[in-house]
């Protein structure tokens, strides 16, 4: 939970973790990278590996958080925003839209 405190209102704001996933084996080595085949968040404001679905690792998390802060300092908008409207249902679709784009 988190509270906002800069405003007379009570809003408390709710985090969810429940893509979360451990980053280590138990033997304490990093996990290893392979392609899981099938893709789970948002497209907007996902990192390249997690598009091309590979295993998300602790450089997904801030790749995405550089992207969310990237899209609240220019006014709510990133250069793949928009790109392909409601028609992005494959992680095929983003990378050859943002090749497209580049």
């Amino acid at each position: 939970f988190g509270l906002d405190n800069s405003s007379k209102k009570n809003d408390i704001f709710l985090i969810d973790f429940g893509l979360c996933t451990e980053y280590l084996n138990k033997d304490g080595t990093h996990i290893a990278r392979h392609q899981t085949g099938h893709f789970i968040g948002n497209y907007t404001f996902c990192s390249l590996n997690t598009c091309r679905t590979y295993t998300k690792s602790r450089r997904d998390d801030f790749e995405s958080i550089f992207y969310v802060l990237a899209y609240l300092l220019n006014k709510f908008r990133l250069p793949w925003t928009g790109l392909m409207g409601n028609n992005c249902n494959s992680p095929e679709m983003m990378t050859r839209a943002l090749n497209d784009r580049l």
